[in-house]
C-alpha cells in the first residue's frame, strides 16, 4: 500500500527594524532680560515695557498705542487686553518676546449724594464697566457695606449721625480711586418699594410702572425729568426711549427717596424679502437683499440648507444651497420681533447614469440614462471635452480598454452633466484545469491521497482584481464535506481525496467570468471481510473466502472478486493459491498452532491491507 506523507514547510518571518537618527541642530538664542513687563493697568493709564539686551535691532508689533516701536523701552496705553511682541535681531539671531498687558476699568461713583440717616440706602453695580476688576467699597465712618455679589454693593447709611462722610471705590490692580462725599441728614427715609427692571419694548405698547403706597408719603413720577403725575401708579405709552423716575417723601426726612427704571423703545425692525427666487441645482443663492441694522439680531428657519461655510446662517442676507424646494423664514428681533417668507424653487434639470459600468473586453454594453424633465437633447463628449457624433440610439459601444462619457442637458438656463466610466476587465487565457496527486506519485489517485488542481500560470499583476472560488459538485463552502486543505479563494486547490467527484473553479475579474471544471476520479481503499471466524482443528484444512466492499457507496457494494488481486500470507501453516485476479478463495491447512492470515486486496491500482 502507498504511505503518503504531508511535509509542512515552516515558513520564517524575519521582522526588519529600521532605526531613523534624528539629527538635532542647536538653535542659538538671543540673551534677554524682562526688566518691565506683563502688567494690569487702568483703561486710559499706560504702562512701561522694557527689555535688558545687546541686540542690533529692535521691532514691537502690534504698533497700536505704542510709542517707541523700535526702542528696548517704550510706552503702551492699549484700550483692549493687548499681547505685545517684542521681536530681537543680533548677529543674525533672532528672538521673540512676548508681553501681556491686561485692561481693567476704573469704577467711578458719580456725584456726591444726599441720604437720610435712618433707612438711607446706596447701591453701585460695577459689572457692566467695559473692563471689569476686582473692586472695593469703602468709607471713613461705620456704612454698613455689602457686596451681594461680585462688584455689586448695597450701602446702608445704618443710623449714622448727620454729617458729610467719604465713600471710596478702589481698584488694586490699577491702583486707582474714586472718592465721592455722602451728606447724611437728620430723619428717617421714606420707603419706597419698586421692584421694576429695565426693559425693551416695542414702539405702540403700554406700560404700567407701580409703587406700594404707604400712608402719609406723597408720590411723584418724571419722564426724562418731566413731572407726569403724583400718584403711586403711572400708565404711558412712551415713543422713544424713556427713564422713568419715582420719587416719594415722607414727614420725618425732608430727603425724598428715588428710584428708577429705563425704558428703551425700538422700532420694529425693518426686513423685505421677495416671494420666491429659483436656481439651479447646487446653486447658492442669496436669500434677499437687507441691510443689517444695528443692534437687531436675524436668524433663518429651517437652517438645514443655509450653509454657514457660505455666510453666516444669522446674517440677514443668508446663502442657501439649492438642493430641493424650500421655504425659508427669515426673523429680525431687536426687541421686537419680526418676520418675512421667501420659496426658493429647484429648476428641475437632471440626468441620471450610473457611475461605473462593468464589461468585459470584447461585450457590448448599452449606455442607458434618464433626464428630468425628459429631454432628448442630451449632448455627449470625451472627458477631454471633444464631442461625440452620432450616437446611436440605444448607446451601445464595444470598449477596449477603460472609457468615460459625459452626458450634459439644459433647461431653463440651468446646465447639468454626469460621467459614465465603462470599467474594461479581462481574464488570463488557459485556465484549464489540470491535477495530480501532491506527492507526484503515478496514478492511480486512491482514496485519502492528496491531489492538487491547478491550472497554467500567469502574470498577476497583469490581473490585480481577479478572484476565484472552489466548488465540488454544486456544494460551496464547505471544507468539511469537500476535504479541502486550502481555501477555496486561491488560484490552486489541495484536497483529501475520498470519492471520484467534479471540482469547478470560478475565476472573476470585475465583469468577466469563467468557469471551468475537471473530474477528478479517486479510486476506494476496499473495505475486506474473511471467513470463517469460528475455530478450527490442527493440522486440517480449510477453505477461506475473501469480500471486498466499496465503503464510498451506501450500503457497501460487493466488488467483483475477478476485478481485485488478491495477496494471502499465513503466520503457520500452508495457504494456496498465495496470490492473483479472483483468488479470493485459497485454501489453509493448518499446523498445531494458532494461525494468522494476511493479506492485500487490490483495487484499479488501489491496495488494502487486512489481517484475520
Amino acid at each position: 500500500m502507498k504511505s503518503l506523507r504531508l511535509n509542512f514547510l515552516l515558513k520564517s518571518t524575519i521582522l526588519l527594524v529600521f532605526f531613523s537618527f534624528l539629527s538635532l541642530s542647536a538653535f542659538a538664542q538671543v540673551d534677554f532680560e524682562i526688566i518691565d513687563g506683563d502688567a494690569t493697568i487702568c483703561l486710559g493709564d499706560s504702562t512701561l515695557l522694557r527689555i535688558d539686551a545687546s541686540v542690533d535691532s529692535v521691532i514691537w508689533s502690534p504698533t497700536t498705542d505704542l510709542r517707541m516701536p523700535n526702542s528696548l523701552s517704550t510706552f503702551v496705553s492699549p484700550s483692549v487686553n493687548t499681547t505685545y511682541f517684542a521681536t530681537l535681531f543680533s548677529n543674525g539671531m533672532t528672538q521673540v518676546v512676548p508681553i501681556q498687558v491686561n485692561i481693567v476699568s476704573q469704577a467711578i461713583l458719580g456725584n456726591n449724594v444726599t441720604v437720610c440717616s435712618s433707612g438711607g440706602m446706596l447701591n453701585y453695580d460695577f459689572t457692566d464697566l467695559p473692563f471689569p476688576g476686582d473692586y472695593s467699597l469703602m468709607s471713613n465712618t461705620s456704612f454698613a457695606i455689602t457686596e451681594t455679589v461680585d462688584n455689586i454693593f448695597n450701602v446702608n447709611i445704618n443710623n449714622t449721625p448727620p454729617g458729610i462722610y467719604n465713600l471710596t471705590v478702589a481698584n488694586a490692580a490699577c491702583g486707582q480711586v474714586n472718592t465721592i462725599q455722602v451728606e447724611v441728614v437728620d430723619g428717617t427715609a421714606a420707603e419706597l418699594d419698586f421692584q421694576e427692571e429695565d426693559r425693551v419694548i416695542c414702539i405702540g405698547e403700554e406700560i404700567t410702572l407701580n409703587v406700594g403706597a404707604v400712608a402719609g408719603q406723597t408720590y411723584e413720577w418724571f419722564a426724562n425729568g418731566v413731572s407726569v403725575s403724583t400718584t403711586n401708579t403711572i400708565t404711558d405709552t412712551p415713543t422713544g426711549t424713556t427713564t422713568y423716575v419715582v420719587s416719594t417723601l415722607g414727614s420725618s426726612c425732608t430727603l425724598a427717596s428715588q428710584d428708577s427704571v429705563t425704558v428703551t423703545v425700538n422700532n420694529d425692525p425693518t426686513i423685505s424679502l421677495p416671494e420666491t427666487i429659483a436656481g439651479c441645482e447646487n446653486d447658492i443663492l442669496q436669500l434677499g437683499n437687507n441691510i443689517a441694522q444695528a443692534g437687531t439680531t436675524y436668524s433663518w428657519e429651517p437652517v438645514g440648507n443655509i450653509e454657514d461655510n457660505i455666510v453666516d446662517p444669522n446674517a440677514v442676507n443668508a446663502e442657501v444651497l439649492v438642493i430641493e424646494d424650500g421655504t425659508y423664514i427669515l426673523t429680525a428681533n431687536n426687541g421686537c420681533e419680526i418676520m418675512d417668507t421667501i420659496e426658493v424653487t429647484l429648476i428641475d434639470n437632471d440626468i441620471d447614469l450610473a457611475d461605473t459600468l462593468f464589461v468585459c473586453k470584447g461585450d457590448d454594453v448599452t449606455i442607458t440614462w434618464t433626464t428630468n424633465p425628459p429631454n432628448d437633447n442630451v449632448v455627449w463628449t470625451n472627458l477631454d471635452g471633444s464631442p461625440l457624433m452620432n450616437v446611436p440610439t440605444p448607446f451601445t459601444v464595444t470598449p477596449d480598454d477603460v472609457i468615460s462619457y459625459v452626458a450634459t442637458v439644459e433647461n431653463s438656463g440651468c446646465t447639468f452633466s454626469d460621467t459614465i466610466t465603462l470599467q474594461v476587465d479581462s481574464l488570463p487565457m488557459g485556465l484549464e484545469l489540470t491535477f495530480v496527486e501532491f506527492n507526484n506519485a503515478p496514478e492511480p489517485i486512491c482514496m485519502g491521497d492528496t491531489v492538487q488542481i491547478t491550472s497554467t500560470t500567469f502574470d498577476e499583476s497583469l490581473f490585480p482584481n481577479i478572484e476565484y472560488q472552489w466548488i465540488s459538485d454544486g456544494m460551496i463552502g464547505d471544507p468539511e464535506t469537500q476535504m479541502f486543505l486550502t481555501p477555496d479563494s486561491l488560484f490552486n486547490l489541495i484536497f483529501i481525496g475520498q470519492e471520484t467527484r467534479i471540482y469547478g473553479r470560478i475565476a472573476t475579474n470585475g465583469a468577466c467570468i469563467d468557469t471551468t471544471e475537471v473530474e477528478v476520479p479517486v479510486v476506494p481503499i476496499l473495505d475486506v471481510r474473511v471467513t470463517p471466524d469460528d475455530p478450527v482443528c490442527p493440522n486440517s484444512t480449510v477453505l477461506l473466502t475473501g469480500e471486498a466492499l466499496d465503503p464510498t457507496v451506501m450500503p457497501p457494494r460487493v466488488v467483483d472478486p475477478d476485478s481485485v488481486e488478491w495477496q494471502w500470507m499465513a503466520s503457520s501453516g500452508t495457504i494456496m493459491p498465495e496470490e492473483g485476479f479472483g483468488e479470493n478463495t485459497p485454501t489453509l491447512i493448518t499446523e498445531s498452532s494458532d494461525v494468522e492470515i494476511m493479506g492485500m486486496a487490490t483495487f484499479n491500482g488501489c491496495p488494502a491491507n487486512f489481517m484475520h
